[in-house]
């Protein structure tokens, strides 16, 4: 299987479009019960987005999706490949639709929280500010409080009030935090300063 990888990678290189395209049925059918099929695709389908073939690429993340367990990363990644993709062609309705599958097909995978928390950071550089809000609000709710992803959620919180200039629902949400996150081994590293908060997440 690897060897074959091998073979679409050079094609790709070469921009033989056709050619890549054969070898990657080939990958699809002649590997189709290797276990470690749904890693081979997602990376294949990176590779096509830097050939600057996205049509290909998010041809090849929906079949991983959508042929792949669910338990397999490899294929809740190429979810997140799939929303990011249509974040950057401003396609809101097919994001938003992207993130419910998201939600709903990948509900049982333990780095989920960390997916929704960098969905939601996407949404909010692409303006969409209520999107990635409601999404944080979703980790927080839905999520493990273990999960270290989950409490940044609610640092994404705190910090739109923040910049709204909503000092209660910020005062509130800092007081969530603590309460909530009050077992997480990286609560001290979010900086909380004054009587209106400014926090400063320790990026990972």
């Amino acid at each position: 299987m690897w060897s074959q990888t091998e073979i679409i990678y050079s094609r790709i290189r070469d921009g033989n479009d056709a050619d890549s395209d054969e070898a990657v049925d080939k990958l699809l059918s002649v590997f189709s019960n290797q276990p470690d099929l749904p890693k081979e695709i997602y990376q294949i389908a990176m590779k096509y987005n830097e050939a600057e073939r996205k049509n290909k690429a998010l041809q090849l993340h929906n079949y991983n999706v959508d042929r792949s367990s669910k338990d397999d990363i490899y294929a809740m990644w190429s979810q997140t490949e799939i929303i990011k993709s249509f974040i950057n062609d401003g396609n809101d309705t097919a994001s938003d639709s992207a993130v419910d599958k998201l939600l709903t097909v990948f509900t049982g995978q333990p780095d989920l929280p960390k997916e929704i928390h960098k969905i939601a950071i996407m949404y909010n550089e692409a303006g969409r500010k209520d999107k990635a809000l409601q999404l944080h609000s979703y980790n927080v709710e839905h999520s493990s409080k273990d999960n270290k992803y989950t409490m940044w959620s609610q640092v994404e919180i705190i910090k739109s009030h923040i910049l709204e200039g909503n000092n209660a629902a910020a005062d509130e949400a800092v007081d969530k935090l603590l309460t909530v996150f009050s077992g997480q081994q990286d609560l001290p590293k979010v900086g909380i300063m004054g009587t209106a908060p400014i926090i400063k997440p320790f990026f990972y």
